[in-house]
């Protein structure tokens, strides 16, 4: 799912049963480093992918302290961003997890959904 702010996804009800989250450092209201502090404060420990177009080392040194699974600086490549997620997805289930295999159908759903 595609939320427009930091606290539409709190407020929505599928929080709770989300795998993984891909957020942008800089996002206006909360950005995603409070998003992730608010969800540890109501015991939710989600992995994160971190995403920015400034190149910000303090703002990635930060991610350390944060369950992320990695930092892509924008524009970033479709396969990264692929093994970002399986790899997310596979912390917070625990076991093996097989989205798509074939790596066009999931450009093509990325790009249809997300861009």
């Amino acid at each position: 799912m595609v939320f427009n702010s930091a606290h539409e996804f709190i407020n929505d009800a599928t929080t709770t049963t989300t795998d993984l989250l891909v957020l942008d450092i800089w996002m206006p209201g909360m950005n995603g480093f409070d998003l992730l502090a608010h969800l540890v404060e109501v015991a939710y420990c989600i992995p994160a992918i971190f995403v920015s177009a400034q190149e910000d080392i303090g703002a990635q040194l930060r991610i350390v302290d944060y369950k992320t699974v990695t930092f892509l600086q924008k524009p970033f490549n479709d396969d990264d961003l692929l093994k970002g997620i399986i790899e997310g997805v596979n912390k917070r289930r625990k076991s093996p997890l097989q989205i798509v295999e074939n790596r066009a159908s999931f450009r093509a759903w990325w790009r249809v959904n997300l861009c």
